[in-house]
């Protein structure tokens, strides 16, 4: 390997390289000692070298890159990258690197940002990108084999007998960060990001963006958060229980995990802003972060991936985020509360490539109904839910989304819906699964899915059904879908939501953004049916026969 060429408060220095190098690892224990035991002390002389020609070779190439670097530094293509040169043949590759967001030596691209040294923001449109081989040159560090935030990214396998034509999907594995300590690498299974849409290119950049937001979402530098109890808040703050916390009942189960908010007791704050107004409001930072660690004493409520979304601006993040949050209230309100749905009916004004996507599904077992689900805020939110026999398909299948479009939000419902289907059959066609017997065996995300595998359980979906109609020409398309519209719309229902911006410092060179959408009183989403945040009294006003006992599907 040689390189990468430094250049100080601009580039990776060697520590940033050998960093995401360990990340991408595929022996991260190893990997980790060897390096541990190679920085402890210098190592002796060895009795043996390369083959004859190899120390030739090497030195060749080394000699060639130093004088490109210095003829020209800015032109070198060693600046901010290193390549891989294999010494049998004379293939060469070249890796780009990203500065570590933060580093021992040099700072990482905290620091850079800080001196003002760093490149803020990227010009780079990757729906631009004619193919996915020219969306890989765009995406160079962030995808990478052997230094990239996301290690492997490919389009996913089709069978035309299995799974419609349409969407194509894609996943985005992502590499396993670590700062180098010891204990750093973890024995998890690796993070995937997944992405749908109507070309490799759209779907390539959606698996990227969604593991990219659960990378930056994951990297906190504690240093830069507030930490104060509740009780010693000052200015503006969402408290940890107008996010929907747990009602008495939940709190005296017994091995119930989460624990009620002592406001005395320190926790740990981000700082974000409201979306409306523009003003700072610290938000607690457990249901801020994915993964975030507290503390026992501080783990006050369950932490999904809810409402946190890249986009190629904060903007652009800060609206996909917020309309998660808002698409997953609208459901868990509908579900918990049982409120009847309007059953929407296709029609010429939707998309003849969702028509044919949802034709498709329907050949493989899936008969497939659209509601417009009502969570109080008017903001349309579709749910598509394929129902089956069981046997080519599951008893009901749920896919959601929320646009200020009407027809938008039903072609995303029904592109997930595809994007689901590589699922679907693993579940139909693989090992056989554990389904829950009873609700309160509902444990985990998958759990919630595998529920609703026998056709018999799709009844707990009648209530949908008794809105009545509409077609989809009749709903109402907006003249304006800004984030100022979703704003106001929000502001109507008795809400808020603020943003906090969660890009790790090492994006700001790319073309990502993250955002995290908090919001007081929204119904957020849970795994475990005992694990329903019942505390909220807005959903409570909305439930006069009581919670729905049946788990919810989304998974």
């Amino acid at each position: 390997m040689i390189g990468p060429a430094v250049v100080p408060g601009e580039t990776a220095c060697w520590n940033c390289c050998r960093l995401r190098r360990l990340a991408t690892s595929d022996r991260p224990e190893a990997d980790h000692a060897l390096q541990a035991s190679l920085l402890a002390a210098r190592p002796g002389r060895r009795a043996r070298t390369y083959l004859a020609p190899m120390p030739a070779f090497l030195g060749h190439a080394v000699a060639l890159a130093a004088l490109d670097l210095l003829v020209n530094r800015a032109a070198s293509r060693l600046t901010g990258h290193f390549i891989v040169q294999n010494l049998v043949d004379p293939e060469a590759s070249l890796h780009a690197v990203l500065q570590m967001p933060w580093c021992a030596v040099c700072g990482g691209a905290a620091d850079a940002l800080r001196t003002a040294s760093a490149r803020r923001g990227s010009t780079t449109r990757l729906h631009e990108a004619h193919d996915p081989a020219a969306l890989r040159r765009m995406l160079a560090g962030v995808v990478d084999a052997r230094s990239g935030i996301v290690r492997r990214l490919t389009l996913d396998a089709t069978s035309p007998a299995l799974a419609p034509q349409a969407p194509i999907t894609a996943a985005a594995v992502l590499s396993e960060y670590t700062d180098g300590s010891p204990h750093a690498h973890g024995a998890r299974e690796p993070q995937v990001g997944t992405g749908k849409g109507f070309t490799a290119v759209e779907a390539l950049i959606r698996a990227t963006g969604e593991a990219v937001e659960r990378y930056s979402a994951e990297v906190v530098n504690r240093k830069e958060l507030l930490r104060s109890s509740v009780a010693g808040m000052a200015g503006d703050f969402i408290a940890p229980e107008q996010l929907c916390l747990y009602d008495e009942e939940q709190y005296a189960r017994p091995g119930f995990p989460f624990v009620r908010v002592d406001k005395a007791a320190p926790i740990d704050w981000a700082l974000g802003r409201w979306m409306d107004t523009g003003a700072p409001v610290h938000v607690p930072a457990l249901p801020t972060y994915f993964n975030y660690c507290g503390g026992h004493d501080a783990h006050f409520c369950q932490v999904t991936s809810n409402g946190l979304a890249a986009g190629a601006t904060l903007e652009d993040a800060s609206m996909g985020a917020a309309l998660e949050l808002i698409e997953r209230d609208a459901f868990m309100i509908s579900w918990l509360a049982r409120r009847p749905a309007r059953r929407i009916l296709p029609d010429d004004s939707v998309d003849p490539e969702v028509h044919e996507i949802a034709r498709q599904l329907e050949e493989r077992g899936a008969r497939i109904e659209l509601y417009l689900l009502d969570g109080g805020v008017s903001v349309p939110v579709v749910m598509c839910v394929g129902y089956g026999d069981g046997k080519r398909w599951p008893g009901a299948v749920v896919s959601i989304s929320a646009h200020l479009s009407p027809l938008t939000a039903i072609t995303k419902a029904i592109l997930e819906q595809g994007q689901i289907c590589h699922y679907v059959f693993r579940l139909m066609t693989g090992e056989a699964v554990a389904i829950p017997e009873r609700p309160e065996d509902v444990l985990t995300l998958e759990d919630h899915a595998v529920y609703y595998l026998p056709p018999s359980r799709a009844e707990a979906f009648a209530f949908l059904r008794e809105g009545g109609t509409v077609t989809a020409a009749e709903l109402e398309e907006p003249e304006d879908v800004s984030p100022s519209e979703l704003t106001r719309r929000v502001q109507s229902a008795g809400l808020r939501i603020a943003i906090v911006d969660v890009t790790s410092p090492d994006l700001a060179a790319t073309p990502f953004r993250v955002a995290r959408a908090v919001g007081p009183y929204f119904q957020q989403i849970h795994f475990g049916h005992q694990l329903a945040q019942l505390g909220n009294p807005r959903l409570r006003s909305m439930t006069p026969h009581g919670i729905n006992p049946d788990p919810h599907p989304m998974a």
